[in-house]
C-alpha cells in the first residue's frame, strides 16, 4: 500500500466552442475568484522588460541589506500588461466549494 497520495493536476484543459481553454491556478488570484483572458490578444508594453540591471546602478546585482548579514537581488521593470480586446476578458466572483 502507498503511504502518501496525490490528488489534482497543475492545469486543466477544456475543449470549448472557441477552442481549447486552459485553467491555471495562480497565487495572486484571491480564493473564490477567477479570470479569463485571451492570451493571443495580450502583450507586454513598456520601456523595459524584467532585468537585473537597474538604471543608474551599474553592474551591481546583489545589494547588502542594512542591519543584517544578508544580500538581496533586485530586478527592474517598466512595462504593463495590455490587451487590445478588453471586452473578451472575464472576471468571475463568488466561486465556492460545494
Amino acid at each position: 500500500t502507498e503511504s502518501e497520495g496525490t490528488n489534482g493536476v497543475r492545469k486543466l484543459k477544456y475543449v470549448g466552442t472557441n477552442g481549447i481553454i486552459t485553467v491555471n491556478p495562480h497565487p495572486c488570484v484571491k480564493s473564490g475568484e477567477a479570470f479569463a483572458i485571451p492570451l493571443k490578444r495580450c502583450k507586454k508594453v513598456g520601456s523595459s522588460d524584467i532585468t537585473p540591471q537597474v538604471p543608474g546602478r551599474g553592474d551591481e546585482l546583489f545589494v547588502l541589506v542594512a542591519g543584517v548579514n544578508a544580500v538581496e537581488f533586485r530586478t527592474y521593470s517598466d512595462f504593463c500588461f495590455f490587451t487590445d480586446s478588453p471586452a473578451k476578458c472575464i472576471k468571475w466572483t463568488g466561486i465556492v466549494n460545494p
